[in-house]
């Protein structure tokens, strides 16, 4: 099993905006992807590195079986998905993605 692992610093002034949004049309439109089994949403209550002060930084899991799956959604939907997500937060919203394995 694997975990496609987005962490993501949200500007305070579009957080309620973005969580809904994502709970309501980013999340369902990755997963109609099929190539995910279950995902979840995180937020970050403590790390020796975060500043609050610049907005509250979340957690998005989705979890998938093995990398082909993954290339598959690399390829065919991720590029789409975050331009759509780009064109909304912008500088708003500050991503960066990693791939955890369950051992």
């Amino acid at each position: 099993m694997y975990i496609y692992n987005v962490t993501l610093k949200v500007d305070p002034a579009v957080e309620n905006d973005w969580l809904i949004w994502m709970k309501e049309e980013h999340i369902p439109d990755v997963m109609r992807s099929g190539l995910f089994t279950d995902n979840k949403v995180l937020l970050l209550t403590y790390s020796p590195f975060q500043d609050e002060s610049e907005g509250n930084t979340f957690v998005v899991q989705y979890f998938f079986k093995d990398m082909d799956d993954y290339d598959l959604y690399q390829s065919t939907y991720a590029p789409h998905l975050q331009k759509k997500h780009a064109e909304r937060y912008g500088e708003k919203v500050l991503a960066f993605r990693t791939i955890l394995k369950d051992i």
